[in-house]
């Protein structure tokens, strides 16, 4: 493949920006020293993943999940020692979640039908 397009790889990942955050995952694996599927032919590391991706040389769902797992907060086992050591936790969360809706609701009706924030005082007019 003398040049690699991003309609060949659209082929195979038909969301562009997933294309491009797989594509990203795979040049970081290969600058880390991943084994290359295809020759470099002096192409950086991005054209070499997209020349992989395009070529069907990849798993691709196993760089999705590698691409979430390395862009997750929390991994699954700080998940699981939160949820032991703390198990009404889910149930606090929900008591904030409510609380910040009823407040915001609160505040949404308070606002209605007043146009007081439209006054001159309140708007920056030239003349």
């Amino acid at each position: 493949m003398a040049r690699i397009t991003v309609e060949d790889c659209v082929q195979i990942i038909p969301n562009r920006f997933e294309l491009v955050a797989i594509a990203s995952q795979r040049a970081k694996d290969l600058s880390a020293g991943a084994r290359m599927h295809v020759n470099r032919d002096n192409d950086k590391n991005a054209v070499v993943a997209l020349r992989e991706i395009a070529e069907s040389k990849l798993n691709i769902e196993q760089l999705r999940e590698e691409l979430v797992t390395n862009n997750q907060k929390l991994l699954q086992k700080d998940i699981l020692e939160t949820e032991t050591d703390s198990p009404d936790l889910l149930a606090g969360i929900k008591e904030e979640m409510d609380s910040l809706v009823v407040r915001e609701e609160r505040d949404i009706d308070t606002d209605e039908g007043d146009d007081s924030y439209l006054s001159e005082e309140n708007l920056d007019v030239d003349d």
